[in-house]
């Protein structure tokens, strides 16, 4: 007998339905001005599972206005805060880990 799978998993590389699910959630980013336009999935390459110029998997994409994503991919979004990049890299899985968690908690 196998095990039966998770809906939707980490490793999956695209995910429209979590997509659209992150697109209902507001800004992640904690200095956000609360008017920084439509939320768009960020996907955040520092986690890696991206090759050069390959997007990074939909499991590692976050919700941002468009104002914040936009200076995100600028470099000048630097919210994380967190002194090193081994440590943005932990802090940043962690919130993905837990949008997956709660939309998989949430679509059951």
């Amino acid at each position: 007998m196998t095990p039966n799978p998770k809906k939707h998993t980490k490793k999956s590389k695209r995910d429209p339905k979590y997509l659209k699910w992150l697109k209902t959630q507001p800004c992640c980013n904690p200095n956000c001005p609360g008017n920084c336009g439509d939320i768009v999935p960020a996907h955040m390459s520092i986690l890696g599972d991206a090759g050069t110029g390959t997007k990074a998997p939909d499991s590692h994409a976050l919700p941002l206005g468009c104002l914040c994503h936009g200076l995100e991919h600028q470099g000048v979004l630097t919210f994380w805060g967190q002194g090193t990049k081994a440590k943005t890299k932990i802090f940043v899985q962690n919130i993905c880990d837990e949008h997956l968690g709660r939309y998989e908690y949430e679509t059951i």
